[in-house]
Formats: C-alpha cells, sequence, structure tokens
C-alpha cells in the first residue's frame, strides 16, 4: 500500500514538473513571436532553443510551433531553402488531428517548393493544406488558413504560366476568406494588407498600372499601424516597381531606398538582393551610370555570396522532403505488409495496395535522383564558370552592353563568342530566321521576359509568344524548362 502512495506521488510529480517546463517552453515561444518582427535573429534563436527544449522532453507541440514560426520567418525573408527545412520537420512533428498546424506546415512546405520551381509537387501539398484546413473548427483560424493558401495557389499559377483567369479566381477566393473572417479578429488588417497587395501585384504584371494603384493603397491603408517590416518592404517595393512602369524613376529611387533602409535594419538580405538590381536598373534608366553601376556590383557580388549558402540549404531541405516522402511511403507499405499476416483473407487486397505503395516509392526514389541529378547539374555550371576566365566575363559582358543598346553587332559578336550555338539551332530547325536567331541568343544570356521586352522595345506578350513560337520551332518537350534546354545547347 505504502508502495502504491510512493509511486503515485513520484508520478505526479514528476508529471507536475514536465508541466511546468512545457509551460516554459510555450512562454518562450510566445515571446519569440512577439519580437520577430523587431528582432528576427533574436527571435529565431528563441525560437531554436524552444525546438531543442522541447525535443528533450518529447514535446511534439513545442517542436511544430518553434519550427513553423522558424519557417515562417525564413518564408519571409524569401530563404526558401531553409524554409522548406522548418516546414518539414514541422510537419513530421505534426498529427493528423492538429488541422491548423498540419494546414500550415504543409502549406509553407508548398509554398518553398513553388519558389523553388516543384510547381506540380507545389500544388499537391497546398491542396493537402486545403483540405486540412477546411477542418479547422475555429471560424477565423479557418478562413485565415484558407485566405492564405488560396493566395498561395494563386501565385503558384501565375508564376508556372498558368491562366490569368484562373490566378484571379483564387485571388477572388482569397480575398473573399479573408473578408469572412470578424472584424474585431486581431489578424484581418493583416490578411486584407496582403490580398490587397497581392492584387497588387497582379495587375503591375499585366500592366493594368490604374488597379495596381488602387489595391497598392487599399493594402497601405489596412496595414496602418501594424508595424510588419516585411510587409511594408514588399509595399515599398511594388510602389517602387509601379512607379518605374510608369516612367517615374526618381520617385521608384526612393521607394527601393525606403525598402532598402528598412530590409538591412531588420536583416533582410534576401530582399536586399532584388532591391539593388531594381535600382541598378532604375539608375540605369536616369543615366546616371555611376550609381548604376555601384547597385549592379552590390547585386553581383550578394548574389555570388549567396548562391553557396542558398544551394547548401536547398541541397539540404530538398533531400530531406524527399526522404521523408519516401519515408511515409515505407511507413504506408509496412502497415500493408502486417495485414498479411494477420489475416490469409485479405491477402489479395493487400497485395494491390502493396503494389500500389511501391510504385510510389520508386517515383519518390526517381525524383530524388533527379533533383540530385539537377543540383549536380547546377553546381558543374556554377563550377564552370566560376573557372571562366576574365576574358570570357569581358566577353559576356560586351554582348550584354550590345544587346542593351539595340547595336546590331551583336549577334555576329555572339557567334563568335559562342561559335557551336547558332550552327546547332540551325541543325535543329533549319527553318529559323535571323531574328529568331538573335532571339535565342537572348535566351542563351539568361535575359528575363522583361529585359528582352525593354531591349527589343516589344510588350511582355509579345515576348511570351516569340518564347512560345521558339519552344515550338525547336520541339522543346512541355516537360521541360526553356531556358535550361537552352542553356545545355
Amino acid at each position: 500500500m505504502k508502495r502504491t502512495q510512493l509511486f503515485i506521488l513520484l508520478f505526479v510529480f514528476t508529471s507536475g514538473i514536465s508541466q511546468d517546463k512545457r509551460n516554459k517552453i510555450d512562454s518562450l515561444l510566445r515571446h519569440a513571436v512577439s519580437i520577430g518582427e523587431e528582432t528576427p535573429e533574436l527571435a529565431i534563436r528563441e525560437a531554436l532553443k524552444g525546438i531543442t527544449l522541447s525535443a528533450g522532453l518529447g514535446y511534439k507541440k513545442g517542436i511544430v510551433v518553434g519550427s513553423l514560426f522558424i519557417s515562417e520567418s525564413y518564408r519571409r525573408s524569401k530563404d526558401d531553402g531553409e524554409a522548406l527545412f522548418y516546414a518539414v520537420k514541422a510537419d513530421k512533428n505534426c498529427r493528423a488531428s492538429d488541422s491548423y498546424y498540419k494546414s500550415k506546415a504543409l502549406r509553407l512546405k508548398g509554398i518553398s517548393l513553388a519558389r523553388l520551381g516543384f510547381y506540380k509537387e507545389a500544388e499537391n501539398l497546398l491542396n493537402k493544406a486545403l483540405y486540412f484546413a477546411n477542418k479547422i473548427k475555429d471560424k477565423n483560424n479557418k478562413y485565415r488558413s484558407l485566405g492564405f493558401i488560396y493566395a498561395n495557389i494563386a501565385i503558384n499559377h501565375d508564376d508556372n504560366g498558368g491562366s490569368k483567369d484562373l490566378v484571379a479566381d483564387y485571388l477572388q477566393k482569397s480575398d473573399a476568406s479573408f473578408s469572412s473572417m470578424d472584424v474585431t479578429d486581431v489578424h484581418k488588417k493583416r490578411c486584407m494588407a496582403f490580398a490587397y497587395l497581392n492584387w497588387a501585384a497582379f495587375h503591375i504584371r499585366g500592366n493594368r498600372l490604374d488597379k495596381a494603384r488602387f489595391y497598392l493603397d487599399e493594402s497601405i491603408a489596412a496595414s496602418q499601424r501594424l508595424h510588419l517590416n516585411y510587409l511594408t518592404i514588399e509595399q515599398d517595393y511594388s510602389q517602387g516597381t509601379l512607379s518605374y512602369c510608369k516612367g517615374n524613376f526618381e520617385a521608384a529611387k526612393k521607394q527601393f531606398l525606403k525598402a532598402l533602409l528598412l530590409s538591412n535594419a531588420n536583416g533582410r538580405i534576401f530582399y536586399k538582393k532584388d532591391l539593388y538590381y531594381s535600382l541598378f536598373k532604375t539608375y540605369e534608366a536616369q543615366r546616371l551610370p555611376d550609381s548604376s553601376r555601384y547597385y549592379r556590383a552590390q547585386y553581383i557580388v550578394l548574389n555570388d555570396s549567396l548562391n553557396g549558402l542558398y544551394k547548401k540549404a536547398i541541397n539540404t531541405s530538398l533531400n530531406l522532403f524527399v526522404e521523408e516522402e519516401c519515408s511515409e511511403s515505407l511507413l504506408k507499405l509496412e502497415k500493408q505488409l502486417l495485414i498479411i499476416g494477420i489475416s490469409f483473407l485479405l491477402t489479395v487486397l493487400v497485395y494491390r495496395y502493396t503494389k500500389v505503395y511501391r510504385r510510389k516509392w520508386h517515383k519518390a526514389q526517381k525524383e530524388k535522383e533527379a533533383i540530385n541529378r539537377y543540383l549536380q547539374r547546377q553546381s558543374e555550371l556554377l563550377r564552370q564558370l566560376k573557372k571562366g576566365s576574365s576574358h570570357s566575363r569581358d566577353r559576356t559582358q560586351k554582348l550584354l552592353q550590345l544587346v542593351a543598346t539595340g547595336n546590331p553587332a551583336f549577334l555576329s559578336e555572339f557567334k563568335e563568342t559562342y561559335p557551336d550555338f547558332c550552327p546547332r539551332i540551325i541543325e535543329i530547325s533549319p527553318g529559323i530566321i535571323g531574328n529568331e536567331l538573335k532571339f535565342c541568343a537572348m535566351l542563351k544570356l539568361n535575359l528575363t521576359t522583361s529585359e528582352i521586352a525593354e531591349y527589343t522595345k516589344s510588350t511582355l506578350r509579345a515576348v511570351e509568344s516569340k518564347k512560345y513560337r521558339i519552344r515550338k520551332k525547336l520541339n522543346i518537350p512541355q516537360d521541360k524548362e526553356l531556358y535550361e534546354w537552352i542553356s545545355r545547347l
């Protein structure tokens, strides 16, 4: 009897200690969230400490909450490799019954994969996130989650060249979900600011500048007094882009510099790369060569320094993601094999399921191998670029200058620099004409759609149409990315 009482007292005592430690972890993570905007690096360190303590206690919720916060922080900073890593960690430790956390983990995984170019995998994950979001019981959490997921699906379709009507439809669903939240909900203004900003970006890409201005003003009005620096950076960047598109380069410069100052103050390093490039183009448009060269040099230096870190983070995160997918498939397979041993009558059914899951496992393995091959090719390309002589860099720089100024000597100079490229194109498509060869040369130089439109004085739609015709003439498969295909010639 005394032993039983002693055991009960010991159990109650240890349970109390464990609960006290969990409460301290919860408090630590809440504090990390509260300082996330003002000091994001310190907030991430506190969240990492919370994850470590949670792992020691076997406290799954602490691991999930901390990992989701860190993933969201890296996503806002556009560090997609780290964002994917912690989203996978959160999903791995999250129970299917925790619909809110599960939907958020799947959404963050989908966003990160979309930004890395894995649009199909991202779409599948975002659709899964929708499934769990619809199961959330709290009304405001449900509509907030749905609003973000619909917006992310829209952005995924837009980046993948999807129908503009489909993109607009998902943005409308996102807007409607956020609008369904209670007016008193503390997150509603932030969500509406985010929705308006997405509409503004959509209209800027479609060159509907008046509509873009309207939604951008709505976003700024909705976010007043929220003090969300990442949202302010996005708004300033969008205002700068809008002014640039209207030809108001002085206003564009001021907005880009304002966003850059805020990025520096809050350690948003991945925003700086885009802002350096935008300032380079703005000063170039203003015919201020010294400032243009300065920001171009800043862009190149920062881009080179981030490439190594970014590649390493992406490699680690993608491998973790693929391993998780393989593990899930194998786990399901083992469960089906266990059923075989329990009942002979279910053997046929289990065998069918086993074949299905084996195919999924092999598919996941092939995807992993494909990703590794892609990363190896990128690594080899980077190594070759670094080994390139200064003469080769000067020739490439000269080509970029020729195409930017519309110099007719561009194609002949390009043929000297890449003697095998044009003959290879003609061999594939003998009927190709001179202007199309010049367009292929621009793609070989990795010029973006907007840059090609600017240098050839064409519209974005005209450039996209020409890309389509080139793809058709060269018989490039639909599952092949155009720039990657051209770069291999």
